[in-house]
Formats: structure tokens, C-alpha cells, sequence
């Protein structure tokens, strides 16, 4: 049939919207075909099924598909393309619909958080967050404010991350959601182990295996494990370490989770480096390197530069160290990771003295020990005072050296690697001062309060 038009553009127009109908019609039954033809496995169409539904103009549809094609894209540790399917699936969404827009909110939330934007991160979570109260939906309410827990850690805010990980802890055993349960619980177990609490630390994390490995979540046992692996590194159980990490690394290889496998490759890293084997240790940071890379993940790159770092000034390689060190230190600080920061400007001292470059060591290590204070990473503040207590010694001033020793030594929150640095400094000074002296200043010390230790290094060097 043919139509006559008294105006050129309304014939244009006419023939448009039959052709947009027929295109819409085409991606629709492109759609439909893909979902009869390989119904038993949808996963390696849901980008496909994504724009046919969306091209054909159905919004509940593409939702769906936008949503699973995110999800399995986060699983896979590729958390841009997660973004995109997310929020196309946002997009798609009407604003009187705040239920639906809240998972969608904090899953790009969590997305942001393994690319190490967490200021993002926490933007996205908590507009998540109010939208799922406004909804009702207890469910993404605690998963929100689990996932805003671990966000205000990674940005060293401790005493917040401690109060959402209780809340969501609470809220979780109401409604019975064992895997925000389980989560929160480490997340509670990161902030004891972070101020020095190890005690607590282990026990949360053992809470949280027990229930993951009771719901059967490889993911969640995963990270409990390196979790108390981490806890049994820090307190000197090396072996036990290594063991926790590579029960994890096996998991995670086996899922598929690239960003977990990473953590735990730079943490059997950080296990052989405390044993000496710098070897091991660079070979494992080289293959996490690797990974977070290819995936984007910012702290995770800085975290291994800085364990690159360290590695050599162990070698003998002051250059190269503060190459790595300093850029380590530049990504730390872009991101906002305060803690991360510390860490890097202490290693960095600890390097300076090496070299013999006092002065700067000392200006990096009383900032690491400010910073450290004041976050609230009680051992790392500990590794700094070693530090700046070498220095002393280095000025002539060995009984102020032994008085800082002896508040590191008997002190809960120090790491078992800063107390044998620590010991190596003792037995040095052992033998430039009288017995009864070193026995006298190391008493004074562990009677000094931490505050008036970094009063007195705030006054300088001199």
C-alpha cells in the first residue's frame, strides 16, 4: 500500500516511526531467540540480551539482564564493565521506584570500592542506603551498611567502620542474613586487627569462617582465611600463615576471583618476606601485581609497590626502593588512603636511615607516627617509634633510644617483625651502655605514656 503526503517531513516522519517499530520488533524477537536457543546458559548472552531488550524498548527486561550481566561481571574482578551494566540498569528505572534503585546503587558502590575510589564508594552506598530505608528493604539496608563499613576503613576512619559493622552486625541477626553476618564480623576483625587488638580480631574472624563455611560460601571462607592469615602473620606464626593463605588462594583460584587471588598472592608476599625470603616475596608481588593491573584496583597496586619497595632496600637497593616507594606513596594519597600513607612514609624512614639521610628520615617518620596516632593504627605507630628511636641512638641520645624501645616492647599493639627490630636496636645499645642503665631507661619507657612519646618527637630531632 502506498500513502500520499501533503509534506515532505510528515512522510519522513511517518516512515521513521515505522522504521523505529520494525527495529524495536527485530531486537525483540533477536531476544527472544537467544533466550529459547541457549536457555540451559544464559550467562554468555546477558550483554547481548541487554541491548536487544533495551533496542526493542523494554525496560523491565533490560533491567534484569543489565543486572545478572553486572553481577557476573563484579564475580569475574572486572568491576568497569560491572559499572556500565548497572547503571544502564539504573537508567532504566523509574524514580518512583526507590526498591528497585537501591541493590543497584550500592552494587556500583561496591564496584567503586575495589577500584579504590572510595569516596565514590561511599557516595553510591549511602544513596543506596537511604533509598532502601525509604523501601523497606532490610536486606540491601544491611548490606549497605556493611559495605559502608568497610569504606570508611579503607579510609582509615576506624571508629566509624567499628559503628556501621555493629549495626549491620545487629540488623543481619535480625533478619537472619547469614552472609552479612559473616561479612561483618570481619569487618569487625579488621578493625581490632588494625589497632593492635589481636585477640578480638581472631575471634571475629574464626566467628565469620564458622558461618561461611557453614552457608557454603567459598567466597566468604576465602576471606576469612586471609584474614586470620593476617593475624597469624602479624603475631610471628608464619607457617600457620602460609597455610591460611594458600587454603584461600586455592579457593579463590577456583572460583575464578581475581581480585581475592591477588590479596592473597601479596599477603603469601608479605609472609615470605617476614621469613627473608625476598626471593618469594617479589615473585609472588610481581603476579598480584599483575592481576590488579589488568583489573584497575588502585590500592591494591600501591600496597604491592610498596611491598616492591621494601623488598629492595632488603637487596641493597636504596634506588630502586624509593622508586617504588614514592610512587606507592602518590597512589596512597590520591585515593585518600590515609593508613596506606603512614605505611609508606614509615618504610620510607626506616629505608632513609639506611642511606644515612637522618634528617629526612626523620621528618617521614614523626609524620607516619602523627598519622598513625592519628587514625588510630596503634602498629604502625609502634614500627615508626622504632625508627625514630635508631635515630636517637644515632644523635648521641641512647637513653632516650632505650626509653622508646621499652614502650615499643611491652606494648599490646606491636607487631612481632617491629619487636625484632626492635631487639636488634636493644642488643646495639646493649653494648654502648652500662647494664644498669639500659635496665633503668627500658623500665622508664614502659611506664611512658604514648602521648608524651610523640610530644617529644613533634619537638624535632634536635
Amino acid at each position: 500500500m502506498r500513502y500520499l503526503f501533503k509534506h515532505i517531513l510528515m512522510r519522513d516522519a511517518v516512515y521513521g516511526m515505522q522504521l523505529r517499530t520494525k527495529l524495536r520488533d527485530f531486537h525483540r524477537r533477536a531476544a527472544q531467540a537467544i533466550e529459547s536457543l541457549y536457555a540451559d546458559n544464559l550467562v554468555p548472552y546477558l550483554a547481548d540480551l541487554t541491548y536487544h531488550y533495551d533496542q526493542a524498548g523494554e525496560a523491565a527486561l533490560t533491567v534484569h539482564y543489565a543486572r545478572r550481566a553486572g553481577e557476573h561481571a563484579f564475580a569475574q574482578s572486572a568491576y568497569h564493565e560491572a559499572q556500565s551494566f548497572f547503571r544502564r540498569a539504573l537508567s532504566r528505572i523509574r524514580p518512583e521506584n526507590p526498591g528497585e534503585q537501591a541493590p543497584l546503587l550500592v552494587s556500583i558502590g561496591k564496584s567503586y570500592m575495589y577500584l579504590g575510589d572510595h569516596a565514590a564508594a561511599a557516595e553510591h552506598l549511602e544513596q543506596g542506603l537511604s533509598l532502601a530505608r525509604t523501601a523497606g528493604d532490610r536486606q540491601t539496608t544491611v548490606t549497605a551498611l556493611n559495605e559502608l563499613s568497610l569504606a570508611a576503613f579503607r579510609q582509615s576512619d576506624y571508629e566509624r567502620s567499628q559503628e556501621l559493622a555493629q549495626e549491620a552486625l545487629a540488623t543481619a541477626r535480625e533478619i537472619d542474613e547469614r552472609i552479612v553476618e559473616a561479612a561483618a564480623l570481619d569487618n569487625l576483625g579488621r578493625v581490632a586487627w588494625t589497632q593492635g587488638d589481636h585477640a578480638v580480631a581472631t575471634r571475629h574472624y574464626e566467628a565469620s569462617l564458622a558461618i561461611q563455611r557453614q552457608i557454603g560460601n567459598l567466597r566468604g571462607v576465602a576471606t576469612s582465611l586471609n584474614n586470620l592469615g593476617e593475624a597469624a602473620r602479624t603475631q610471628g606464626s608464619y607457617a600457620v600463615a602460609a597455610d591460611y593463605h594458600r587454603e584461600s588462594l586455592a579457593i579463590r583460584c577456583e572460583i575464578g576471583h581475581r581480585w581475592g587471588i591477588a590479596t592473597s598472592l601479596i599477603n603469601l608476599g608479605h609472609t615470605a618476606f617476614s621469613q627473608q625470603d625476598y626471593e618469594q616475596a617479589e615473585r609472588h608481588y610481581q603476579e598480584a601485581l599483575t592481576i590488579y593491573q589488568e583489573i584497575g584496583a588502585q590500592q591494591g597496586i600501591a600496597s604491592i609497590l610498596s611491598g616492591l619497595g621494601v623488598v629492595r632496600k632488603r637487596q641493597g637497593d636504596p634506588a630502586a626502593a624509593a622508586h617504588y616507594l614514592s610512587k606507592s606513596l602518590l597512589i596512597f594519597r590520591e585515593t585518600g588512603d590515609r593508613s596506606g600513607a603512614a605505611g609508606t612514609l614509615d618504610n620510607l624512614g626506616h629505608m632513609l636511615i639506611e642511606t644515612g639521610d637522618t634528617h629526612a628520615a626523620w621528618e617521614h617518620l614523626r609524620e607516619a607516627l602523627l598519622a598513625a596516632i592519628g587514625i588510630g593504627v596503634l602498629p604502625l605507630a609502634m614500627d615508626a617509634l622504632v625508627g625514630l628511636a635508631n635515630l636517637q641512638d644515632l644523635a648521641g641520645r641512647p637513653t632516650r633510644a632505650l626509653e622508646w624501645i621499652g614502650l615499643v616492647l611491652q606494648h599490646p599493639a606491636t607487631y612481632d617483625q617491629t619487636k625484632q627490630d626492635a631487639d636488634k636496636l636493644l642488643a646495639r645499645l646493649r653494648k654502648k651502655v652500662p647494664p644498669e642503665q639500659v635496665e633503668a631507661a627500658l623500665a622508664y619507657g614502659r611506664g611512658l605514656e604514648l602521648e608524651a612519646v610523640v610530644a617529644k618527637a613533634q619537638e624535632g630531632a634536635d
